[in-house]
């Protein structure tokens, strides 16, 4: 295998990785939004944003950026590690 194949396919799983990442940590925000019963509508007006850009925000059409990420744990009374942690959130995690 040439080096820049193989180069190649060590690029494609890093992106695979950090899709899979990235759909845990919207899985995680939209858990706890959904306990907390908030609206997708209530976190964009605390956020300052309208709930078209909240919704594509969760749903992965817009990036999430750290800023928008902090609001969210903010928000959301929530620690950033556990948004961000390599386990799906459940009821119970928020609780403690």
């Amino acid at each position: 295998m040439k080096l820049s194949c193989f180069l190649f396919r060590i690029e494609v799983m890093n992106h695979i990785v950090i899709r899979e990442k990235i759909s845990l940590v919207l899985h995680n925000i939209r858990s706890v939004r959904h306990f907390r019963n908030f609206t997708q509508e209530y976190l964009a007006v605390q956020m300052g944003i309208s709930p078209k850009t909240y919704s594509k925000i969760e749903n992965g059409v817009i990036t999430l950026t750290v800023e928008y990420l902090l609001q969210i744990a903010e928000i959301l009374n929530i620690e950033l590690s556990q948004l961000i942690g390599n386990e799906s959130i459940s009821a119970v995690s928020v609780l403690t």
